[in-house]
């Protein structure tokens, strides 16, 4: 059931693909998330400060509950940067050891700076800013039953980032990628290791 918002001439949507499982589809090279609707409270894959309101907008739409779990595919700005908002509503993170060695304080330096540089007000959006990386971290894989849904995260290497992981739901056969695959545009290059990346994307076949 699409459900479709404009902001500035951007279209997202919040898109379910499976009863009970959603896309935000962040458009014009945004971010994509994950939103799964379980018997507790909702899982969250990856967030992003700057379309906060669009995407809790849509979640109320379909749940009034808080996260529950909120994975990170990587450590990038766009794909963390919200952490904090659902931790302080009570919600565990998770993501690889990688994703929280990358988020140092140079890290939330950096991306506060560019986003900046770019307009954004990041002041205005999020006055206690601050870059938090995930709670509950793991080395190659891990599995978690929660509210009914099995979720795996495994950790795929240096491909788009030194902690790229998917998420896949092995019982919906249904795969978060996060970075490591992107449609009509490409993701930054800038920190990836191109053979293994390669590689990843040959496993996910």
């Amino acid at each position: 059931m699409p459900k479709t918002s404009k902001l500035k001439g951007k279209t997202t949507t919040l898109r379910e693909i499976a009863k009970g499982v959603y896309v935000y589809i962040g458009g014009s090279g945004l971010t994509n998330f994950g939103l799964v609707l379980t018997k507790d409270k909702p899982v969250v894959i990856d967030s992003d400060m700057r379309v906060r309101n669009r995407f809790i907008k849509g979640m109320r739409r379909v749940t009034r509950k808080n996260a529950g779990l909120v994975f990170n595919t990587h450590h990038n700005f766009d794909h963390t940067s919200d952490n904090r908002y659902h931790a302080l509503r009570g919600a565990v993170t998770i993501g690889s050891e990688f994703t929280r060695r990358e988020m140092g304080p140079e890290m939330e330096t950096k991306g506060v700076a560019h986003h900046l540089r770019n307009g954004f007000s990041l002041e205005r959006r999020a006055p206690n800013l601050g870059i938090d990386p995930p709670m509950v971290t793991f080395r190659d894989r891990l599995e978690i039953r929660y509210g009914g849904r099995l979720f795996w995260i495994i950790y795929f290497g240096h491909c788009h980032t030194k902690g790229d992981s998917v998420i896949w739901m092995p019982e919906e056969k249904i795969l978060f990628a996060g970075d490591l695959i992107a449609y009509r545009s490409h993701t930054a290059s800038s920190q990836g290791d191109f053979d293994n990346w390669r590689q990843a994307l040959n496993r996910l076949k």
